[in-house]
């Protein structure tokens, strides 16, 4: 089974259908969608049409969470201001079906899936922080800090016999994992993986899917994953796109801040 596995398009419909169109040339069973496909960028409707058509598995994520509670206190500036934006273009006014449909879909979207080995969170697959917590490292080898957020990830997938944990929220695109003979964590960003990687010998595996629309490791071509489940393989995708017509809809909806246009452009 082929599995397309995408992430925090957050309302960047330009790169979701970048995307959508190399997942058709790479004979993909299904997409999995693991959240956040609305915040921060101006087209919320037509990203969650876009995942309502093309998914068999969606996910929610940090920003539909917070919408859906409107539980906005710890935003900052700019993801305040987006996701008032959002909530408002994707609240019912009325009976409009399509307004109800996309409303009572965020609502039913689950925190986690799970497949066989393999757990789709968006952010963690720790009990209460599936949205919430960032799981992150530095590139290369480093201590593993016992207790870390990290750690107990990793011992959490270990006790539950999952082998692989897919995951966005960072936007940032890798491989993370404990080598048990060096006693070290390992994190392999994207573009240091030598495509496609088997996978296997040092399971568990965090791998962060990285963002569609709103990558932040300074590369601004959409990014995505392809497992295979019958060779434990996965592939990461970058897919380049025009970003203009994204920096020109920013820049033309005030209550978008400004500097998203320019993180839109070079990826940070």
């Amino acid at each position: 089974m082929r599995t397309a596995i995408i992430s925090d398009i957050h309302g960047n419909i330009f790169a979701a259908d970048a995307v959508l169109a190399d997942i058709r040339d790479q004979s993909i069973d299904r997409i999995f969608c693991l959240g956040d496909t609305v915040g921060y960028l101006p087209f919320p409707r037509e990203c969650l049409d876009f995942v309502i058509r093309n998914c068999k598995i969606v996910l929610r994520g940090n920003h539909e969470d917070w919408i859906i509670r409107n539980e906005l206190d710890n935003f900052s500036d700019v993801a305040y201001d987006s996701a008032i934006f959002t909530r408002k273009e994707l609240e019912p006014h009325d009976d409009l079906s399509v307004e109800r449909r996309r409303w009572q879909f965020m609502h039913t979207l689950p925190y986690s899936y799970t497949e066989d080995e393999a757990l789709y969170v968006h952010a963690s697959p720790r009990p209460n922080l599936l949205v919430s917590e960032y799981l992150a490292a530095d590139d290369g080898e480093q201590e593993l800090s016992s207790g870390s957020p990290i750690d107990l990830a990793l011992m959490l997938l270990g006790k539950k016999g999952i082998k692989f944990c897919f995951h966005g929220h960072t936007h940032v695109a890798g491989i993370m994992y404990h080598d048990k003979k060096k006693d070290k964590l390992i994190f392999l960003p994207e573009k240091n993986v030598i495509l496609p990687i088997r996978l296997g010998e040092h399971a568990p595996y965090l791998i962060d899917v990285g963002s569609v629309g709103m990558p932040r490791d300074f590369n601004p071509a959409a990014c995505y994953v392809i497992f295979d489940s019958d060779k434990q393989k996965i592939e990461f995708r970058r897919i380049a796109y025009n970003p203009l017509p994204m920096q020109y809809a920013i820049r033309n909806t005030p209550q978008i801040n400004e500097i998203l246009a320019e993180r839109v452009k070079y990826g940070t």
